[in-house]
């Protein structure tokens, strides 16, 4: 699950806005962060990314008339699209501006308070207009599918004057000399109310180069390991725009000697079927704030 501010694609991640270990948003303790997600793009038979139809709701279109003649991609001073709607312009700012943060790990403090307001501002498009969000539990199956982390606030670094960058308690390095933290994505099934979220984890650059990956006997072509953890979870009555999430269980998969078998481990004491009924200190929880069927806002606890 995802905490914090997140965005999150659909298909590609949601602005899921979210932790730093993409757990859903803790119900309790610790601030709360933003996510940013997007759908994954589908792919065809021969492994290629399909583009997917723009959104096509009114709001989000450009406006034509008068501004026929200015580009589209032009920006204001105020950071937002020239053309287009209000919520079409917070829309296309908001993707904008994460787009260079790898999904906040490049992020200032400043960039994070900018991200937030944008994300508010698409929020309350979203409340006032009576559309781009879900209600749950009877449209919980529009999250169905694959989702790629864009942004979260839990990657974001905080700053100070002697080092001038530090990584808050808990955060992983996304790049460090044992390993790279590559895409994130959250996969939901929800007829089985399950979602996973796997983690891929590429061998450190300077490994890479030296080419000793691709001459082991035995190797396959892809370096990775995927690390999924899995997760249940439930509508947070008397919330409908809030699902609880709780742990159940883990995998690590080498795609590098894609003949071992997967590595299961369970992530609840004993074993024990999760339990996401109600708040505890071993669940999380994940308002969704926004919703297009491309791009996915959330926010979540610690």
């Amino acid at each position: 699950a995802v905490v914090g501010t997140a965005l999150l694609q659909a298909g590609p991640s949601f602005v899921a806005m979210g932790s730093g270990r993409f757990r859903a948003a803790g119900a309790t303790g610790g601030p709360r962060r933003e996510l940013v997600g997007r759908r994954d793009r589908p792919m065809d038979r021969d492994g290629a990314f399909v583009d997917q139809a723009p959104v096509t709701s009114a709001a989000h279109n450009a406006t034509a008339s008068s501004n026929d003649a200015v580009p589209q991609n032009m920006v204001g001073d105020d950071g937002l699209p020239v053309v287009g709607t209000a919520p079409y312009k917070a829309r296309m700012a908001l993707l904008r501006r994460i787009a260079d943060l790898d999904r906040g790990a490049r992020a200032t403090p400043l960039d994070a308070k900018k991200i937030r307001k944008l994300a508010e501002k698409l929020a309350a498009f979203a409340k006032e207009q009576e559309q781009w969000r879900l209600a749950f539990p009877e449209q919980v199956s529009s999250l169905e599918g694959r989702w790629r982390l864009l942004y979260t606030s839990g990657f974001v670094r905080d700053r100070d004057s002697s080092s001038g960058v530090r990584a808050r308690p808990g955060q992983p390095p996304l790049d460090s000399p044992v390993l790279q933290v590559g895409d994130i994505f959250q996969v939901y099934r929800t007829h089985d109310k399950e979602a996973d979220t796997e983690v891929v984890l590429r061998p450190p650059k300077w490994l890479r180069d030296t080419g000793v990956l691709t001459r082991l006997p035995f190797a396959g072509d892809d370096p990775n390991t995927v690390l999924t953890l899995t997760q249940r979870f439930e509508v947070a009555v008397p919330a409908t725009d809030t699902l609880r999430f709780a742990f159940a269980s883990g995998q690590v998969a080498s795609r590098l000697f894609d003949q071992l078998r997967p590595l299961s481990f369970p992530l609840t004491l004993f074993g024990l079927p999760p339990d996401a009924s109600a708040d505890t200190v071993a669940t999380d929880t994940l308002i969704t704030t926004y919703f297009d069927g491309d791009i996915r806002l959330g926010v979540g606890g610690r």
